[in-house]
């Protein structure tokens, strides 16, 4: 399965380049937004969310295990410098 990353250039922001992405085929799209301030990030997941929802794909964050219960996101992606694991599933439950 071929996953897609977000990131914004001039021609596409996040949402747009997602949508690109579902329309290409993939099925796997993992929302980073880094630097983004919290309102930035909620409402780009909750659009790409919806997308993902029409398209069957799944939806993943970057880093933002606090946020995927807000945003409805299948899951979160964690790399070495992020939370430890343990921790973040008991915030997943």
């Amino acid at each position: 399965m071929i996953q897609f990353i977000t990131h914004s250039n001039e021609r596409y922001d996040h949402v747009e380049g997602a949508k690109l992405a579902l329309q290409g085929g993939c099925r796997w799209i993992q929302l980073r937004m880094k630097d983004a301030m919290e309102i930035d990030f909620l409402r780009a997941a909750k659009k790409i969310r919806r997308l993902c929802d029409e398209y069957h794909a799944t939806f993943i964050l970057d880093d933002h295990v606090e946020w995927v219960g807000l945003t409805g996101a299948d899951g979160v992606h964690l790399g070495k410098n992020d939370m430890p694991v343990d921790e973040a599933r008991k915030i997943l439950g």
